[in-house]
């Protein structure tokens, strides 16, 4: 990984770095109460200040080689549908993968297609040996996702975090180098 900040391609999408011109469109879609009770770390309501911080820390993050985060965008407009990033562990050779798409865009793809890209990208741009991602026990569309997508359930964290005001479970996910190019890649 080198200093150059980089787009992915697919199909449909192109996985873009965010830009401060992105805020008012994150917030909208972030903000929906739908996306936060589904994901770990978007807090609720989401605010045009969350948004500038958020942002302003992926330069650095993918300079220092502990993260590369993206903007899921259309190919054929750029609308901006969500987010898609690793958080690195270089020294093990190992990421975590997390992302959401904006309720308006769900039910369409969009998040296997940006994972497969993503993983492709850690497994052979990276070399990384292992991937991994958290899902909330109740988010059911997420986990068909990462079964799609080559992940193995791994386990759960029983009452890990408190969400929509109780104690609930997160499932752990991971996928191997080798069992992604055997697997999904062929």
């Amino acid at each position: 990984m080198n200093n150059n900040y980089l787009s992915l391609i697919t199909n449909r999408l192109i996985l873009r770095p965010f830009t401060l011109s992105d805020v008012d469109l994150l917030c909208l879609l972030a903000g929906d109460r739908r996306i936060s009770d589904m994901c770990l770390n978007i807090p609720y309501p989401y605010s045009p200040e969350n948004g500038v911080s958020w942002i302003s820390e992926h330069k650095d993050a993918f300079i220092e080689k502990k993260a590369v985060i993206f903007a899921v965008c259309q190919k054929d407009n750029g609308d901006l549908l969500g987010a898609i990033g690793l958080e690195l562990e270089k020294s093990d050779k190992r990421g975590e993968i997390g992302y959401w798409i904006g309720y308006p865009y769900q039910n369409k793809g969009y998040a296997t297609e940006a994972v497969l890209a993503m993983l492709q990208y850690g497994f052979r741009t990276l070399s990384l040996n292992r991937i991994t991602a958290t899902t909330i026990a109740w988010n059911n569309v997420s986990a068909r996702i990462l079964d799609k997508t080559g992940f193995q359930k791994e386990g759960v964290l029983r009452n890990h975090v408190f969400k929509k005001g109780k104690f609930t479970d997160i499932v752990m996910w991971g996928i191997l180098q080798d069992e992604f190019m055997d697997n999904v890649i062929n």
